[in-house]
This record gives structure tokens, sequence and C-alpha cells, in this order.
């Protein structure tokens, strides 16, 4: 009977930020063979972690592009020119953190990473309720994928600060 009631959605159901920071732990404990070139395999999928972030940072900052209602092609949301700033003070952010970290420079690393996050979140505010209409603005049309890539930028950049500091 119980049964009956259940039903399948074909999307898949949004991974918590804490399970995203032990799938990237966990990948990076059984991708990482542990001999004597584990540093340099560690640094590397940190370093390709990072280089991601900034890919999915300009995914978002692409997916609020004109992507509110009006005009023929959408119009930005009123604050993207603060919201496209924060994203790439971000990216100058982790390139910076890259090249300190390629240096062996980790000391700053989690700060940096704190600022980043920081960044991140700054970039959700300025576009929730960022486009005309509605009692007090309405979300960019592409907001729960931004959100989404936002959470899941996260919960790396979280797991990259986890490896760092351990």
């Amino acid at each position: 009977m119980v049964a009956s009631y259940i039903t399948h959605s074909q999307e898949p159901a949004p991974r918590s930020l804490w399970s995203s920071i032990l799938s990237v732990l966990l990948g990076i404990l059984f991708v990482i063979p542990l001999a004597n070139g584990a540093s340099a395999d560690v640094n590397s999928a940190i370093d390709k972690l990072l280089n991601g972030a900034t890919d999915q940072i300009q995914s978002m900052q692409n997916l609020a592009n004109t992507n509110c209602s009006g005009e023929s092609r959408g119009q930005n949301p009123l604050s993207y020119d603060a919201y496209k700033a924060a994203g790439d003070t971000a990216i100058k952010g982790l390139g910076s953190l890259r090249v300190a970290l390629a240096k062996g420079q980790t000391q700053e690393a989690g700060a940096q990473l704190n600022s980043v996050i920081g960044l991140l979140d700054r970039m959700i505010e300025i576009v929730h309720n960022n486009c005309s209409g509605g009692p007090s603005g309405v979300d960019v049309l592409n907001f729960p994928k931004i959100l989404e890539i936002k959470q899941q930028l996260k919960g790396n950049l979280e797991a990259v600060k986890t490896i760092l500091a351990g």
C-alpha cells in the first residue's frame, strides 16, 4: 500500500553543503594514491577545484546577464554591475590563492577562501529580488540555478579549506 503513494522524481535531490564537502574529500582520498607523489596530487586536485570555481563564478555571472523580464532579449538585474564586480573580485581572489598555493604559501588560504565565500554570498544578496516587478522586486529567472551553483561551489571551497587546514 505504501508503495502506491511514492512518486519518482526525475530530478536528483539537492545535495547539502556537508554531503558536497564529504564527496569532495572522499573523492580526493580515493583518487590520490598514498605514495611519495601524494602531496603533489593533492595540490593538483586543489588547483583543479579552484580553477573550476572560476568557471562556476563566470557561469553565475552569465546566468544573471539579461535575465530579467523585459525588452526583446531581457534586461540585466538593476544592480548587475555590482553583481559582476563581486564575481570578478572573487575570481581575482581565487587567482591570487592559486598563485600563493603554487608557491607553497598556505598561511592565508583560509582567510582568502572565506573572502571568496563571502563574495559568493554577496552575489546572491545582490541578485535576489533585483528585477523590476512585484512589491519588492523579483528574482532573475535563473535564480534557482545560480543559487545551486553557489551552494555547490561553497561546498567545494569549504572542502579545500578543510584539506589545507588539515
